[in-house]
């Protein structure tokens, strides 16, 4: 049984791993993007700006990476 789940998560792995360069700068630019364009319409835009809205989309960005990185430490592990 645990040669099969080895077998299953192998590609996964390698998937994973192929993909986590692109995806480690897209999501890290697009909430730093996210990020200073909050600050910039906060600090020089209109006032009905949802600034909370886009704060919570930017860190979120960011934090979908922790378990993206966990999920491909636990594969590598196995």
């Amino acid at each position: 049984m645990l040669g099969l789940w080895r077998l299953a998560a192998l590609p996964l792995l390698l998937v994973l791993a192929l993909l986590e360069p692109l995806i480690t700068f897209v999501f890290a630019a697009v909430s730093l993007l996210g990020l200073l364009t909050t600050l910039f319409f906060y600090l020089f835009g209109r006032p009905g700006f949802p600034v909370l809205t886009m704060l919570a989309i930017s860190l979120g960005f960011a934090l979908i990476l922790v378990p993206y990185h966990a999920l491909v430490r636990w594969l590598s592990a196995r």
